[in-house]
């Protein structure tokens, strides 16, 4: 990969190999590398890496954060006719991740322009505003999910389906008999892969103890590879038990584990998960944890 996109043009190999480097995915982590990727994708023609160098600057990550770059990569990417580039603008104001320059107001008045210029994700960003405010408005939440799904925004009634799955905090607990029912009353937004994933969630969220994730597991392994590995990825916040105890059946079957199947993140199977992780290229980000979203890359690859 790295020979071939050595000198090449093509603006989405460079960007592919920025995202190699910066998530130490078949490398070692290498941030001037990734940085410098990700400028010769923009300068080939690829406006998602505008996006990702907006976010380096953004959060510091590799480079110091500089709040006047980072605004400048996403005005840029908004120039280039990228709506969520606005949306990524706008909550970045909004969770004031530009620290001092941050102006919540205007990340509103921008999601607002997102939706107005046909990014349909920007209403559950506004959703997710009243879920999550102070107070939380649950009732405004929903209803703008409800309305925008109604209206044919596939984005709002998947995000719908989502918040009755994981529930969004004490002021609006999961349920997941809602969770089904709005699953299949919007089964048209979905292809048939995305389908099976969702009801797949919906059975790890419901799931308990190791029979209910040892049927689990079981059922993720009828499904296609992308499937399954999509599904196990996200079972780190949909139920962290129940991805503990599936990556420690495979880590079973690997032999690196000789520890219970219950789900339990004990001593044992973080050695575990260690050992297998340290096997990559990139094992300093181990140190991160079980449930870092990097290690749980990296552990599904070596799997």
């Amino acid at each position: 990969m790295i020979a071939e996109t050595a000198g090449s043009k093509n603006g989405s190999n460079w960007l592919l190999l920025g995202d190699y480097y910066a998530r130490g995915v078949f490398v070692e982590t290498d941030g001037p590398a990734s940085i410098d990727a990700y400028k010769k994708a923009v300068d080939a023609g690829d406006r998602t890496g505008l996006i990702r160098l907006a976010e380096a600057y953004r959060d510091g990550f590799f480079v110091p954060k500089n709040a006047k770059l980072s605004i400048g990569y996403y005005k840029k990417a908004i120039d280039t006719g990228q709506t969520s580039a606005i949306r990524a603008l706008a909550e970045a104001h909004i969770f004031k991740k530009f620290g001092a320059s941050s102006q919540p107001e205007l990340g509103e008045r921008l999601l607002n322009q997102a939706e107005q210029a046909g990014d349909k994700n920007a209403i559950v960003v506004l959703a997710n505003l009243a879920f999550w405010g102070s107070p939380p408005d649950p009732a405004r939440g929903l209803k703008l999910l409800t309305n925008a799904a109604a209206k044919g925004n596939d984005a709002a009634a998947r995000a719908l389906v989502v918040v009755y799955r994981d529930g969004r905090g004490k002021a609006f607990p999961r349920n997941i008999t809602k969770a089904r029912t709005a699953l299949e009353k919007y089964a048209s937004f979905y292809s048939h892969a995305d389908m099976t994933r969702d009801r797949l969630l919906l059975d790890a969220a419901a799931a308990t103890g190791p029979k209910g994730f040892s049927q689990l597991s079981a059922d993720l392994k009828q499904v296609a590879t992308a499937t399954q590995s999509s599904v196990i990825l996200a079972l780190r916040y949909v139920n962290p038990n129940a991805y503990v105890f599936v990556i420690q059946e495979k880590l079973k079957e690997r032999g690196i584990y000789a520890g219970k199947l219950d789900g339990l993140l004990t001593r044992q199977t973080i050695t575990a998960f260690n050992a297998l992780c340290r096997e990559s290229k990139n094992s300093k980000q181990c140190d991160m944890g079980p449930l870092n979203s990097r290690v749980a890359d990296v552990v599904l690859m070596l799997l």
